[in-house]
């Protein structure tokens, strides 16, 4: 075999890992707060009581809601994969910064997925004593918004990649930068373990809702660069 043989880029599959990330987003913001109702979230200074009534009275459509955006969660794969090929393509055969990338950008499906199931859990059987209700929602929504650490580094390490490439050919500069700002934004949800009112509860301003806009700003951003980036490598282009 002749070593001039370039490897086949595959487009088409490397767009449809691409476009996983839209419909993941999708998915969430239809499934969790649409279908499940969790619009604000369930305050962690709610009494028992109030916790349970709600999982009683809106049982269907948390179960559903929790159902939908797992799905969506699994869609998190194929995008990991797509970001991943074009930090490859910075790096080269060894290439940490991609591979810390795969690994820690897989392990965010489980921070949907591991949350979601406590939380369906206290839907499963809404009769149940309402501590345990309230046991099984606060194990859910505390590694929802709190479980930033994976993220956290992972969007380091796209940003370290970015930057350190002095050749800019692949993802635009600005994409490092931004994936610096993406780490520092969620630093409030860090908090949401020792407060239960204000901006940085689980319910908050900072914990929840900025945290949750900036999340899903970075998917569609980074979908529409990798995109980009997909369609340049297949032209044969660079930036």
């Amino acid at each position: 075999m002749s070593d001039n043989i370039q490897p086949k880029v595959n487009t088409a599959s490397q767009l449809v890992c691409a476009w996983s990330s839209p419909a993941a987003t999708v998915m969430w913001l239809v499934g969790f707060l649409a279908l499940a109702g969790f619009v604000p979230p369930l305050s962690p200074d709610a009494d028992a009581l109030t916790i349970a009534a709600y999982y009683k009275e809106n049982n269907l459509g948390v179960l559903a809601g929790l159902w939908f955006t797992m799905m969506g969660a699994a869609l998190i794969g194929p995008f990991m994969v797509a970001i991943s090929i074009q930090l490859k393509r910075i790096e080269g055969t060894i290439c940490p910064m991609t591979y810390g990338n795969l690994g820690l950008g897989m392990l965010m499906i489980l921070l949907f997925v591991v949350p979601c199931f406590l939380l369906g859990t206290a839907a499963f059987r809404p009769d149940r004593d309402p501590q345990l209700i309230m046991l099984m929602n606060d194990a859910g929504w505390l590694p929802f918004v709190g479980g930033f650490h994976c993220t956290f580094i992972q969007v380091l390490m796209i940003a370290f990649c970015i930057l350190k490439d002095k050749e800019q050919k692949i993802l635009p500069r600005w994409l490092g930068y931004f994936n610096v700002w993406i780490a520092i934004l969620l630093l409030p949800s860090a908090l949401v373990l020792f407060i239960k009112t204000g901006p940085f509860a689980w319910d908050g301003e900072m914990a929840f809702w900025l945290v949750l806009t900036i999340f899903c700003g970075w998917f569609l951003i980074m979908f529409w660069e990798i995109r980009k980036a997909i369609l340049r490598q297949a032209a044969g282009t660079t930036l």
